[in-house]
């Protein structure tokens, strides 16, 4: 359940975060957990986060586009904004360690 409940937070986010209206549905799989994205404006997008044979991968599809398989959210965030929010610039996160005081 933890699966379903944090793959609807995140996504929910994401759209809040693109300011994409979107209706989020959610639910469990053997392997993981599923959701479907949809939107007045645009396709329908569903996405999975699951355990393949490789390890953990995000699952993205389109009705119009073929399916998109990410071992990591990064590869995974950067499809969902230009499926969501395609007229917006993409944005870029750096992350960095505490170096204590140095530059």
């Amino acid at each position: 359940m933890d699966a379903v409940i944090n793959l609807k937070r995140f996504l929910s986010s994401l759209c809040a975060a693109l300011g994409v209206s979107a209706d989020v549905t959610v639910s469990q799989i053997s392997s993981g957990a599923e959701a479907l994205i949809r939107r007045n404006d645009g396709p329908d997008i569903l996405v999975s986060r699951r355990l393949l044979e490789f390890g953990p991968a995000w699952e993205i599809s389109t009705n119009g586009s073929p399916l998109r398989v990410h071992p990591s959210a990064q590869g995974a965030i950067r499809t969902l904004a230009a499926l969501l929010a395609p007229n917006k610039a993409a944005g870029r996160v750096l992350f960095a360690a505490d170096g204590g005081d140095q530059a």
